[in-house]
């Protein structure tokens, strides 16, 4: 008996979604541990604040990539999708303001 091949434009969408989450799993491992690394405080004296404005943008990438590919609210109703991206930013923005006022910057 001999087997069907599946039709290769029907493949090709779950190829590309396979990829998506694969690609986004291997940016999330860099960017958990390049900001860990700027963290635990391995970097050069003195850049202190940048390290944290890196360490906030990290966040926010990694943000974004788990609410629209893990999530998947990339085929979401925009009303959720810019609802939750939203929340993202002012969470974020929050915290680097904390982490400013910390560092008696205001």
């Amino acid at each position: 008996m001999k087997e069907e091949n599946p039709d290769p434009a029907k493949q090709a969408p779950e190829r590309r979604a396979a990829r998506r989450i694969y690609v986004a799993w291997l940016t999330l491992l860099i960017a958990t541990l390049l900001s860990w690394w700027l963290a635990e405080g391995h970097h050069p004296d003195g850049i202190g604040l940048a390290a944290t404005c890196v360490v906030m943008a990290l966040s926010g990438i990694k943000g974004l990539i788990i609410a629209l590919d893990f999530m998947e609210l990339r085929h979401a109703p925009r009303l959720w999708r810019n609802g939750l991206l939203c929340w993202l930013a002012v969470i974020l923005l929050v915290i680097f303001l904390a982490a400013l006022w910390h560092d008696h910057l205001l």
